[in-house]
């Protein structure tokens, strides 16, 4: 135990700064130990109390990978990538609805911290299992988790090992390496709009960071930048082709929906732990500036340069917060090699038996600093965590009991008329995913991407909306053919309950969330 102690004349070494350098020892895998402890974490993301993840997202995440099953509830045409839908119906030939979304939500979350585990693990096992362990508790990557935005995590965690590869290729010039940076490039674009329309430019700043590291010449500057667009190319032409596909069918790209002001948006990522975020943001900028990084230290900086500076990018054009999700992830990546340098070089001292009591008060303060900030974004990530699941659950035990219930009750091609839920959340997406039948989806058309789920969510609004006279209600559900309506008390048109027309519906199905209704047959 003699290396990894800190010995002091007289006095055994302390328990803490004994446990700090055997977890953060690179000789050692014990960060392996806790790489499945923080797996374990994200399990208990799942959606508590039930196995049902939270999120509206989840239900139109079934109802697309069931068309390309063969079953097509959907009542509007739209268009998505398809690794994380083809994922999705794998699991669905093998497991019911809700176990196969929990499962591929859990498989997405954990391609994340895989991928962040991955581009650190050279600086050392525990170094890496802090990090990934960090950017899997902290509070803006558990609420994309909590809102169902599987694809994005799953697309950023494949996208990070494809930048990674290309460094590493830039580096050993190994085909291995070219062949999984392409790969990389193509299966994230094919999963997620965002993240393939960064990608490219992620692995263009990428491959600048590290020749500007190598201080590469002329030569070495024009064949590194090929190599850059050789892994970026295959996966820019599948975005292109994606977005065509989209653009045909009327796409008006969801970007930063509730207009977040660029300071408000920044908040939104760090408000978990808004001062060890500053603090890990500072120490991030100062490896991104530092030329000097040798080996695996300048591929993690190149790597996480590249992610934060195309997040930041696209944030300032647009305004989008979800793009300062890859900013954090960078950020994370930067500031551990600046941690784990200072961490070293303060340990190294402090051991030596003629050092100095500042050095050893420097490395104990530095543990305590240290500790003191993950302490803060575990607990600050896990607080918003709970916040979170409370704000966009959608469906739980209940719903689903209310949805197998329309599912028993209705034909195939019914359709049903769903007003807006839980905090305008768009419910209808679960009674497409879950229940089966297509569904006029009201939520506000800021929300929505499709032209023809535009209209619908208008259709659906206007319905529930108290505006309307009963004749009118009537004569609307008659030109549409709905055969159901599906209110959630809990949403902004609960008071649609106690309007005349609701009072003269036959009520199929009644709880304390949800209540659905039988459109009366006419003529």
């Amino acid at each position: 135990m003699e290396n990894d102690t800190i010995p002091r004349a007289g006095e055994s070494p302390s328990r803490l700064a004994r446990s700090v350098a055997i977890l953060l020892d690179p000789s050692r895998r014990n960060g392996m130990i806790i790489v499945a402890l923080a797996l374990g974490v994200v399990v208990l993301h799942l959606g508590v109390p039930g196995l049902i993840p939270s999120g509206a997202d989840g239900g139109n995440w079934l109802a697309l990978a069931k068309r390309g099953l063969g079953t097509d509830a959907m009542s509007a045409e739209t268009s998505y990538p398809p690794l994380f839908l083809a994922l999705l119906g794998a699991l669905l030939l093998l497991l019911d609805p809700i176990l196969a979304l929990t499962a591929s939500a859990l498989i997405a979350k954990t391609a994340l911290v895989v991928g962040v585990y991955w581009c650190t693990r050279t600086l050392g096992y525990g170094y890496a299992t802090v990090t990934a362990a960090v950017v899997a508790v902290a509070g803006a990557q558990v609420e994309a988790y909590a809102w169902g935005g599987y694809p994005q995590l799953l697309a950023t965690g494949i996208g990070l090992l494809a930048v990674f590869f290309l460094v590493r290729y830039l580096e050993d010039e190994t085909r291995l390496h070219l062949w999984l940076g392409i790969t990389g490039s193509i299966l994230a674009s094919s999963t997620h709009l965002l993240i393939g329309g960064l990608l490219p430019f992620v692995l263009l700043l990428a491959a600048i960071h590290r020749l500007y590291l190598a201080d590469a010449d002329r030569t070495e500057w024009i064949d590194g930048l090929k190599k850059a667009l050789l892994v970026a190319l295959p996966g820019l032409l599948l975005f292109l082709v994606f977005w065509w596909m989209s653009a045909r069918l009327g796409v008006e790209p969801v970007v930063n929906p509730i207009s977040l002001d660029r300071f408000a948006g920044l908040r939104s990522i760090v408000r978990d732990a808004p001062i060890p975020w500053l603090l890990i943001t500072l120490t991030a900028v100062g490896a991104a500036l530092w030329p000097h990084w040798p080996g695996a230290k300048g591929r993690t900086v190149s790597v996480g340069t590249s992610w934060a500076a195309a997040g930041l990018g696209f944030f300032l054009i647009t305004g989008e917060p979800r793009s300062l999700l890859l900013t954090q992830v960078g950020i994370a990546l930067l500031a551990v090699v600046v941690i784990e340098a200072m961490f070293n070089r303060l340990r190294s001292r402090a051991r030596s038996h003629d050092s100095m009591t500042s050095h050893r008060m420097a490395y104990r303060g530095m543990l305590i600093l240290l500790i003191s900030i993950l302490s803060a974004i575990a607990a600050g990530g896990l607080s918003a965590y709970v916040n979170a699941t409370n704000w966009y659950r959608v469906v739980d035990t209940p719903e689903i009991n209310a949805l197998r219930s329309l599912e028993m009750a209705s034909e195939p091609g019914d359709l049903v008329i769903a007003s807006k839920g839980h905090h305008g959340s768009p419910v209808g997406w679960w009674v497409e995913g879950y229940a089966e039948r297509p569904t006029y989806t009201g939520v506000s058309v800021d929300f929505v991407a499709f032209e023809e789920e535009r209209d619908q969510a208008e259709i659906a609004n206007e319905v529930f909306s108290g505006q309307l006279s009963d004749s009118q209600i009537r004569s609307k559900l008659e030109a549409i053919g709905a055969d159901f309506l599906l209110l959630d008390r809990r949403g902004p048109d609960a008071p649609w309950l106690r309007g005349s027309f609701a009072q003269s519906l036959t009520v199929l199905y009644d709880s304390a969330t949800l209540v659905i209704f039988r459109v009366p047959e006419t003529g």
